[in-house]
């Protein structure tokens, strides 16, 4: 525990662990970045718990192969492999097969820098995504809500309804999943599976 701190002496971090085989440091450390352990204060004391934006969309990460089927250039970028009801991503147009490639004046990389980026949103502000959809870029702009607060607990127990599924974060467990396609299931040497792909372990 305490702060990570760099040559400036400037905070950069929250030490959370460090990896040891025989219970002395081993010289590898992990830590929470500052900027999150900053948003997660400012809603403490702003709010007394943390409240989160969130899009509405179930995404996934762009390959390769998928990025030749979507006619998308290079494999930067979230794909949109489902659009829940009622959520911001489907009153602003989104559409599934849509790729992100761009919140705001951000590029998104990946997934989990998508959802990063939405969760630390101001809730009722709107956000433009510019996505690749049939080969094209266009621009679509989603005004972001709150995260709903049993959301975790009821994606863990598979409610379509209120799965956030930016990156389906099951927060009771610690997982990020995604949907099992059959692109995916193909790259995995899988054949009739059922059931996600664990993408990261907190």
């Amino acid at each position: 525990g305490g702060p990570l701190i760099n040559l400036n002496g400037e905070v950069v971090g929250i030490n959370t662990a460090i990896f040891s085989r025989s219970g002395g440091y081993q010289g590898v450390g992990f830590a929470i970045p500052i900027d999150i352990a900053r948003f997660v204060s400012d809603q403490l004391v702003k709010h007394g718990k943390v409240k989160r934006a969130y899009l509405g969309a179930a995404i996934q990460p762009l390959t390769p192969e998928l990025a030749k089927e979507f006619r998308v250039s290079g494999n930067q970028g979230a794909l949109v492999s489902k659009v829940m009801p009622e959520s911001p991503a489907e009153k602003a147009g989104l559409k599934r097969g849509d790729v992100v490639i761009r919140i705001g004046e951000e590029p998104v990389s990946s997934p989990n820098e998508l959802v990063s980026r939405v969760e630390e949103t101001p809730i009722g502000e709107t956000r433009t995504l510019a996505v690749i959809r049939d080969g094209k870029q266009q621009s679509i702009d989603v005004t972001l809500r709150e995260q709903p607060r049993d959301y975790g607990r009821r994606i863990a127990a598979g409610d379509d309804e209120a799965e956030e599924g930016e990156s389906k974060t099951v927060n009771a467990l610690g997982l990020d999943v995604g949907e099992l396609t059959s692109e995916v299931a193909e790259q995995l040497g899988l054949k009739d599976a059922k059931g996600v792909v664990i993408t990261r372990v907190e």
